[in-house]
């Protein structure tokens, strides 16, 4: 079921045991205190919500749960560099201290009228790169911003950029 989070005994090629995180998960990061994070996109058509959980790794407890409003499908779930901030993209680029308590408000970065597509932290400049598909023909731009949220610099890549490969 894609609704589920697996542990899985990679000897015995068996699944141990499981975690509900909601339809179609479309993101999985690890914080600073080794937490893993699990964003699922949702189902509109089913009436389930999009979801973000905290779970401990080891003990599999969900440590916290937001869920997102109905129709909304946010996507490429990310943390940066101190693996303090977590950044997903509904529309615009939203920003979750993994310490807040409720979703964010408001944006951290406006998509401005931009077609967001993928987003990517370079630990190496300790920035965010922000893949705009533009209209899913044309050439995509790649934003730039630094870790306030400020545009740097963009520069043009291949069409429908979806990867980032930083070095």
């Amino acid at each position: 079921d894609k609704s589920y989070l697996y542990v899985i005994d990679a000897l015995r090629d068996s699944i141990i045991d499981s975690v509900f995180v909601g339809k179609y998960v479309s993101g999985l990061v690890i914080d600073k205190n080794d937490n893993l994070w699990v964003l699922s996109s949702g189902d509109a058509s089913m009436y389930q919500n999009a979801q973000l959980h905290q779970i401990h790794p080891l003990s599999l407890q969900v440590l916290k749960t937001f869920v997102f409003p109905p129709n909304v499908s946010p996507k490429n779930l990310i943390v940066d560099s101190r693996r303090e901030n977590l950044f997903y993209i509904n529309q615009h680029i939203y920003k979750l201290n993994i310490l807040d308590t409720q979703l964010p408000a408001s944006p951290f970065i406006n998509n401005n009228g931009n077609n967001f597509y993928s987003i990517e932290w370079s630990n190496f400049d300790d920035n965010l790169y922000v893949s705009d598909a533009m209209d899913y023909v044309q050439n995509s731009t790649i934003y730039r911003y630094n870790n306030n949220g400020q545009l740097v610099h963009t520069f043009k890549a291949g069409i429908n950029a979806s990867s980032f490969w930083i070095e």
